[in-house]
């Protein structure tokens, strides 16, 4: 018998040893895939109408995730759900590339995330998502501060496809700045069950006035919008469904 549980001890170390071994952001990024599973089975089974919208896209790993999560709700999901004749959905990502992190505002500043943080190829990533399909994906390159506003200026065209409605939005651009106004501009597509997805939402030492807790604090409570809690992912990963608006 105390032999047996010598055993157990050892294989006990040896899978903690092993799991301390998986990178952090490989785990983060396995919870999210699980997440987006349960997301897009949710916004299928209750019928939410729209698109979904990426901000943050680095190398369109998260993108992926969404087309195949919402594809399996058709394809695997169908035995337990009515067919609801959803308008295909759009797969829109905006990031800003080649340019990394920006500062446009002081108070977005943190050790970890400097500017020129994070840069990533958009050709790259582009040629990537093409090979998944080359009719549900488009990227805009730059920062959102410059191209939210271009974009609303042209009647919500992007490569003459019009933004009409948001079912699913993805907030992980890490800062406060780009956050509030990728938020601001997803607002009036926004509507009852939509989701909001927030990947970093307890940085910043989890200060309610910054970081992207900060941005979607200050949007529901400048809009008067409801949110409903629905559950958490990874390491600081969040998701709400929009109640009211």
């Amino acid at each position: 018998m105390i032999k047996l549980i010598k055993n157990l001890y050892f294989f006990i170390t040896l899978v903690i040893r092993l799991y301390n071994l998986v990178p952090m952001p490989l785990y983060h990024n396995i919870e999210r895939i699980k997440a987006y599973r349960r997301i897009f089975f949710y916004v299928n089974f209750e019928g939410i109408e729209g698109d979904y919208l990426e901000f943050g896209v680095y190398e369109g790993s998260s993108m992926i995730t969404a087309y195949y999560s919402n594809k399996a709700s058709s394809k695997i999901d169908n035995l337990v759900m009515t067919k609801n004749n959803l308008k295909d959905r759009k797969f829109i990502g905006f990031d800003s590339f080649e340019e990394g992190f920006k500062y446009f505002d002081k108070k977005d500043a943190h050790i970890n995330w400097p500017e020129g943080h994070l840069k990533s190829d958009y050709t790259k990533t582009m040629k990537r998502l093409n090979r998944i399909s080359k009719h549900h994906f488009k990227l805009v390159p730059g920062f959102v501060e410059n191209t939210l506003p271009e974009i609303k200026s042209n009647d919500y065209k992007i490569d003459n496809y019009k933004i009409e409605k948001i079912a699913v939005m993805l907030i992980d651009m890490d800062l406060f700045s780009p956050g509030l106004t990728a938020l601001n501009f997803a607002k009036e597509f926004l509507n009852e069950g939509s989701i909001i997805i927030i990947d970093n939402y307890f940085n910043f030492k989890a200060n309610p006035s910054k970081g992207e807790m900060g941005a979607l604090n200050e949007f529901s409570k400048t809009n008067n919008i409801e949110l409903v809690d629905f559950g958490n992912y990874g390491v600081t990963g969040k998701i709400f469904i929009v109640s009211k608006i």
